[in-house]
């Protein structure tokens, strides 16, 4: 994003050189043709800033408020623990996405698992399972733990899952999970794991009592 920047900064200042100089071509005073354009673009640019922040604010709090609700129910945490929050549709806006490769590592950097788990926890909302994270075959679910990962086979007994009810509460399932074509039997809740926190969820995970992160 920062090059990004850079090099549109510097190839809009050279349009807006280029275009003076042209004007001064012509004799056509810049102050009256170039820069009130040039003002009014940036104006513009400045309220779209604007719109795509208060997005960015609206899916930190979502995110805030998943993330909240997850940790309040998930404490038996596993070697390969694969937790599914059943949206229906991403919840992500037009300039904004809250469901992004991002959900895949936000766990492993919010809680410090042993070194020694092969697969440590990763996240994927239901819509990431056509495909581009997961996948069914011959019956048995496939998921991508990591963006940078091949598929590889989930053990069922290690899937939680959340269904999302009016208002975005999250509800852990201990019934049954279905997709597409694949059910599995849910596991029950396992024993509660005491593990270091990382600076991350001080920043991501709203305190206790905040109406399960809905505040």
């Amino acid at each position: 994003h920062t090059a990004a920047t850079i090099g549109a900064s510097m190839t809009f200042a050279a349009i807006v050189w280029g275009l003076t100089l042209l004007a001064k071509r012509f004799r056509i005073p810049p102050g009256y043709s170039v820069w009130p354009v040039v003002a009014i673009y940036l104006a513009l640019l400045g309220g779209f800033q604007a719109v795509v922040q208060s997005k960015v604010i609206q899916s930190w709090g979502l995110q805030r408020q998943i993330w909240t609700q997850i940790v309040e129910q998930v404490d038996d945490w596993q070697d390969g623990t694969l937790i599914i929050v059943g949206y229906k549709y991403p919840p992500n806006s037009r300039y904004v996405y809250t469901m992004s490769w991002g959900t895949t590592v936000t766990a492993r950097n919010m809680i410090e698992f042993p070194e020694t788990w092969q697969h440590p926890p990763t996240t994927l909302f239901t819509p990431q399972l056509d495909g581009s994270y997961g996948d069914i075959r011959d019956g048995d679910l496939y998921v991508k733990r990591l963006p940078w990962e091949n598929l590889t086979k989930q053990d069922p007994e290690k899937i939680i899952y959340f269904d999302v009810l009016p208002g975005r509460v999250l509800k852990r399932n201990y019934d049954e999970f279905q997709y597409k074509d694949y059910s599995v039997k849910l596991a029950p809740k396992g024993p509660a794991q005491n593990f270091k926190k990382k600076p991350l969820y001080d920043v991501l995970i709203l305190p206790p009592g905040t109406m399960g992160g809905r505040d």
